[in-house]
């Protein structure tokens, strides 16, 4: 499984994540991120906060 719920708003993502808003795309392979959401519903009502916690750097220029 790829997203763990750890609280009412708080979500661990495990292997994947694609996020988008007006103008950007931000897509997360083998990496966790914590997200926080803004509203109700832990990830389709917008995101407060986004936290990297993982990753090798092999992607990265």
């Amino acid at each position: 499984m790829n997203l763990h719920r750890l609280g009412s708003r708080d979500v661990l993502p495990t292997r994947y994540l694609k996020l988008g808003g007006e103008g950007f795309v931000l897509e997360l392979f083998d990496c966790q991120a914590l997200t926080e959401g803004a509203g109700d519903h832990p990830l389709f009502d917008g995101l407060r906060r986004v936290t990297f916690i993982g990753g090798d750097g092999a992607g990265a220029p």
